[in-house]
């Protein structure tokens, strides 16, 4: 805190000395005036601000104090106010959990069928196993498309050799057979060599069929893209003689499939040689495309077939299963987060509302020892401070009495006195009323009605929860043994 100004320093700083000098070469003030002359109702004034001032700062001090105390002299009533918001707590987690149930209850069905099924699949199919298909399908059907990519630019340089616009020409023909090998013939064969697995005799047996006839259809495709490549070069197959009619060209050969010089016409051409020989091929290159394609496709089946478990239906009903208890514990846990949030703000809020008697009492004995020296060391300060102006105001009288001729005020034969108002010490006896046996008692019933009423909050929180959990519950079949 600021201490008084000394004597020194209020001459100084409203200039005592001069304007004393000043003022008694007039004659100022009036001999006759009974009233503090200008420059000592400027100490005057100045000093009274800061003694103002200083109990203005007091007066705080002590009104702090006293609230401490009455909350002290109150403490538990606002009981009721904390046992309704542990009620209204209460009241919120039961109201959400009513809102979000019907939703609840619809996914636990969702996914509580969805188990029951999977379960019945594989008692149905007598599958012992968990399924084993990938996590992500991300990787696979990145392998896919890098297939059909890779494909396509090696039929690109094949095809490129054969068509006057070059690779990029070529790579027009190569992205539809990739497509058709690794994405269309691929993902047929590998559901068909699923129905390989299954236990019913006829699905197996209709997949095994079924999967000669789509390999052989795959070879029969690539042969027929071989045929295609060398149709597209413009000098096969060979035109025939001119004037040698249809008819006689039959079986001539290879020259019977010409249908004209065009690039259109090499579909046509290709299909013709494919029916002379379908086996029969121009050159390497051409065999080369056709081992690509057969190799592709057999990638292709063996990707197709990685993305899903291998028995028919399986990681298809195990996926929904998942989704569907994923969609559950997702909404599930924001259902418990939520109860959890209302549950520790009520918590908080409680806290807050809280204060130990004992620890009140504690603090109130220390602020009043704190008061007490606010209050000793105002007094000591408002008695510098009289001191300082009555010293001022007795240099200044002085030297204006030195230098003045009129005689001097009849008020300047006392020394000043200090008018200010002192408030009375802080009486411990009167502000803290009540003993320590009495805050002890009182401090450990309050203690324990707010441990109650925690633990209403916690019972209340704990029966929603379990309520939740209770409607969400799902059960899971252990795995069937073999039959």
């Amino acid at each position: 805190m600021p201490q008084a100004p000394t004597v020194a320093r209020l001459v100084e700083r409203f200039k005592l000395k001069e304007r004393a000098r000043e003022r008694g070469l007039e004659n100022q003030p009036d001999p006759a005036s009974s009233r503090l002359d200008i420059p000592e109702t400027e100490v005057v004034e100045h000093c009274r601000d800061l003694f103002t001032d200083r109990l203005t700062e007091y007066h705080r001090h002590r009104t702090s104090f006293e609230e401490r105390v009455r909350k002290l002299d109150t403490a538990g009533a606002d009981a009721a106010e904390s046992d309704s918001l542990v009620e209204e707590a209460r009241l919120d987690m039961k109201e959400a959990v009513e809102q979000e149930r019907t939703e609840l209850e619809d996914l636990q069905r969702k996914a509580q069928q969805a188990i029951g099924d999977l379960h019945q699949f594989k008692q149905d199919e007598r599958l012992t196993r968990e399924p084993d298909y990938p996590d992500s399908r991300w990787l696979l059907g990145g392998i896919l498309a890098i297939l059909v990519l890779v494909e396509t630019a090696i039929n690109g340089l094949f095809f490129g050799a054969n068509v006057s616009g070059g690779m990029v020409a070529g790579t027009s023909y190569a992205v539809l057979i990739s497509a058709v090998n690794v994405l269309g013939l691929g993902l047929v064969a590998a559901l068909l060599l699923r129905m390989t697995r299954h236990r019913d005799p006829v699905q197996k047996m209709t997949g095994w069929t079924v999967l000669i006839v789509v390999t052989a259809a795959a070879l029969a495709f690539n042969l027929l893209v071989g045929h295609y490549r060398e149709a597209l070069a413009v000098d096969y197959p060979p035109e025939p003689a001119p004037g040698v009619v249809a008819s006689e060209t039959a079986d001539a050969g290879i020259e019977a499939c010409w249908r004209g010089p065009d690039e259109a016409d090499a579909d046509q051409e290709a299909l013709c040689l494919f029916m002379q020989n379908p086996v029969k091929l121009g050159g390497f290159y051409s065999y080369m495309l056709l081992l690509i394609g057969l190799l592709w496709w057999v990638a292709g089946t063996i990707d197709w077939f990685k993305l899903d478990d291998p028995y028919p239906g399986y990681g298809k009903r195990d996926r929904r299963r998942k989704k569907a208890e994923e969609e559950l514990s997702d909404r599930r846990a924001e259902m418990l987060e939520n109860l959890t949030e209302i549950h520790k703000g009520a918590t908080d809020e409680l806290g807050r509302a809280f204060t130990d008697p004992l620890d009140s009492w504690q603090l109130a004995l220390n602020d009043f020892g704190s008061l007490d020296r606010q209050h000793r060391d105002f007094a000591e300060f408002s008695t510098s401070l009289a001191a300082s102006v009555r010293g001022a105001l007795d240099i200044y009288r002085n030297v204006n009495v030195d230098h003045r001729e009129a005689p001097e005020p009849p008020a300047w034969e006392a020394h000043w006195a200090a008018e200010w108002d002192l408030p009375a010490a802080p009486d411990k006896e009167q502000l803290i009323t009540i003993g320590k046996p009495d805050v002890e008692e009182m401090s450990a019933r309050l203690r324990a009605a707010h441990k109650e009423r925690r633990s209403r909050l916690h019972a209340g929180w704990e029966e929603q929860e379990k309520r939740v959990k209770g409607f969400t519950k799902l059960v899971h079949h252990e795995p069937p043994g073999p039959r």
